[in-house]
């Protein structure tokens, strides 16, 4: 995908849609496959090639804002995007 590319995900109810976004975001991790992002792996697991590769959530860059959870419900979603970006700039 080029800069600017717009993506969206769609399916039923049920249909695997949140459960692939947190592992595309790491939160969930694979049973097997691999993972890759901008062509770099961010999991692999280690069945066929030996060892597993798994970065952690933070380091992938991948944005993911749950709608069933607010971490602080007096911010907006902005606002939790910058607290977040503010937190790995401090990592």
């Amino acid at each position: 995908m080029s800069k600017g590319f717009k993506v969206a995900l769609l399916g039923p109810i049920d249909s695997g849609k949140t459960t692939f976004l947190k592992t595309l975001a790491g939160l969930i991790k694979p049973y097997k496959g691999v993972i890759k992002i901008d062509g770099v792996v961010v999991y692999r697991s280690g069945e066929r090639k030996g060892k597993e590769i798994y970065i952690s959530p933070e380091r992938r860059c991948v944005g993911y804002v749950p709608q069933e959870l607010i971490l602080y419900p007096h911010l907006t979603i902005y606002q939790h995007m910058v607290l977040a970006v503010k937190t790995l700039k401090k990592v």
